[in-house]
């Protein structure tokens, strides 16, 4: 078994952060992005990861080197030259996928949080008794067919289509969560060069009768991260109801930030207690280790990465801090 994680993507809606770093790196309370990932995959027993890079790529590689070092088996698709999509990035990396029957693909930028740690193992147990070209991890969302587009399914859970036309009255919309397994016969679909993986490949799969399946959660965290306030958003969301569960993450990992403490005041998120009383901090702050604090400081919804020096008089509101 081996999991594709794609992070090769530029990440623009956050920029100017993701002008210096890839998103998969970005501290989420203190976790970097693709960590959330990468845990579920631990948890199906899979230390075999495929990472993607384009955007930054030497930053990928970097990742790849932590990675080896925490015992993965970490190979890099390079597609510094050209960023193939979700479905090019499959064709580009097939020399190594396809010496698998099946086969992990997840986004390195999601946020995920199962009732059960276990839900990528009962994913890849039903795509082998279903014996589908894909199978796509999906849950209800309220902004399905609003910010979402949804994945179309029949009574059975089989997918039927995607987009937000609906492709025919019975037809029931779902949100895909950004993981799914696919059958090594997915190459018989995907062109060459850059391609959509739902539009262009699996569309054409199911118009020639392949079969494409789901595993529905009843019950999930799942949030968008694709722009400074959403990232925040999700960070206080994480905060205020599955700390628990990151710090579950943080320890999985051994990182150097291997717990977060809660204020009393509900509004502090931080590796450790934070004595200074002159810090005026409003609705939800996450900050990391080693951060030196000047006088007069005040922060409202703002995510401090580690090792920050914060200067007398500095004010900051609705941002993500990775250096000064």
């Amino acid at each position: 078994m081996i999991a594709f994680l794609l992070t090769a993507g530029e990440g623009r809606r956050l920029r100017p952060l993701t002008e210096k770093y890839i998103k998969p790196s970005l501290p989420l309370l203190n976790l970097p992005l693709c960590y959330y990932s990468l845990y579920l995959v631990k948890k199906m027993d899979c230390n075999n990861i495929l990472l993607n890079k384009h955007h930054l790529p030497e930053q990928v590689d970097k990742l790849a080197q932590v990675l080896n070092k925490q015992n993965h088996h970490v190979q890099v698709s390079d597609e510094s030259s050209q960023l193939l999509g979700s479905g090019g990035a499959l064709w580009k990396a097939r020399p190594i996928l396809e010496k698998h029957d099946y086969f992990l693909v997840a986004n390195g930028d999601e946020v995920l949080i199962p009732t059960e740690d276990s839900i990528l193992k009962q994913l890849l147990e039903k795509h082998i008794e279903k014996q589908s070209i894909a199978t796509l991890l999906t849950c209800d969302h309220p902004e399905l067919l609003k910010s979402l587009k949804p994945v179309w399914t029949n009574k059975q859970g089989q997918v039927v289509g995607f987009g937000l036309q609906s492709p025919n009255p019975e037809a029931q919309p779902v949100h895909y969560t950004g993981y799914k397994v696919f059958s090594r016969k997915i190459f018989d679909y995907i062109p060459s060069g850059e391609s959509n993986i739902f539009y262009d490949v699996v569309t054409k799969a199911l118009k020639n009768g392949e079969t494409v399946e789901t595993l529905h959660l009843d019950s999930c965290f799942w949030q968008e991260t694709g722009n400074p306030p959403s990232f925040i958003e999700t960070a206080k969301m994480l905060a205020e109801e599955h700390l628990k569960e990151v710090n579950v993450r943080l320890n999985a990992f051994a990182l150097p930030l291997n717990h977060l403490f809660k204020h009393p005041n509900g509004i502090l998120i931080s590796p450790k207690e934070v004595s200074r009383t002159d810090i005026d901090f409003k609705n939800f702050v996450c900050i990391g280790n080693d951060i030196e604090f000047g006088e007069n400081i005040s922060l409202e919804n703002v995510i401090i990465n580690s090792h920050v020096t914060l200067p007398d008089n500095t004010f900051l509101k609705n941002n993500i801090i990775m250096e000064l």
